[in-house]
């Protein structure tokens, strides 16, 4: 069976992979189709390929890596032409180029209590 391609109507947006050792967990049951906050993400001023996480009260350190090969991420849609015909058609909605890879464990964030020293 040939599924055709073809690219959205809003155009191909780029789009990262977050690779992380281990699982997140989260605190409430979650639906697929929901969006997950899972933490602040912040790009090195100095260089760009470097990359910190903050979930929760941890850091985790990381870099951008380069994939060996591009994937694409599709869209399965059931398009019906103006005979009546339905056709699955496979839409282009973005492309990975690379990746932030998180490989080392993370580290606490702690804070000292007001008036302690």
């Amino acid at each position: 069976m040939m599924i055709p391609l073809a690219a959205s109507e809003d155009g191909i947006k780029e789009w990262a992979l977050v690779e992380l050792q281990g699982k997140i967990e989260p605190q409430r049951e979650v639906d697929l189709q929901e969006s997950l906050a899972v933490g602040t993400m912040q790009l090195s001023k100095a260089n760009q390929d470097i990359v910190q996480l903050q979930v929760g009260y941890h850091v985790l350190e990381g870099k951008r890596v380069p994939l060996k090969k591009p994937m694409a991420i599709m869209d399965k849609v059931q398009e019906v032409d103006s005979e009546g015909n339905s056709q699955t058609v496979c839409k282009v909605i973005g492309v990975l180029r690379h990746k932030y890879l998180f490989k080392t464990r993370p580290r606490a964030l702690i804070s000292r209590p007001h008036g302690r020293r």
